[in-house]
């Protein structure tokens, strides 16, 4: 699908800093390309689909395991005070997880946590520098290549 963004960066994984953290039969994991901060990641379909519901129980299942072994990484590699799991889908209507590791720095730069913070993020507009996000994605994928036991069955590189 042209229009959507998820679809575009599906097709050209080299639009994404770093490219492809991981994926599996139904998901591809990535950095965000939104203004997020550094080591926010997203995790999506492979095929568009608008809407959790019209995922399989497969794809389902999978996504469960998948967020678990994201989040695991994210622990040991960025260690991050918190992780935010997010999802909305109106602005790029295809069904994609934002996870999202947050530090005390990241609170104080912009003086919120939760969702305000989340708003301030987007409002800044502030894209994370493209050469530390690559550094960031190739961390996480030495940490799935190094731990394959922690992720999904039909797991591939």
């Amino acid at each position: 699908m042209d229009t959507c963004l998820a679809c575009r960066l599906n097709n050209n994984p080299d639009l994404v800093p770093g490219g492809r953290i991981t994926q599996t039969r139904h998901w591809i994991v990535e950095h965000c390309v939104g203004s997020f901060g550094i080591g926010a990641v997203v995790i999506k379909t492979k095929k568009h689909i608008e809407k959790l519901s019209e995922c399989s129980q497969a794809e389902v299942k999978e996504f469960a395991g998948l967020l678990k072994s994201v989040h695991l990484a994210m622990e040991e590699v960025l260690k991050p005070e918190h992780i935010y799991v997010s999802e909305w889908g109106e602005e790029t209507p295809h069904v994609h997880f934002l996870i999202q590791p947050i530090t005390q720095v990241t609170k104080k730069k912009y003086q919120a946590h939760g969702p305000q913070l989340q708003a301030k993020m987007v409002q800044s507009g502030e894209i994370p520098d493209p050469k530390q996000a690559a550094q960031v994605v190739k961390k996480l994928r030495q940490w799935f290549i190094h731990n394959p036991s922690h992720y999904p069955s039909n797991n591939k590189h």
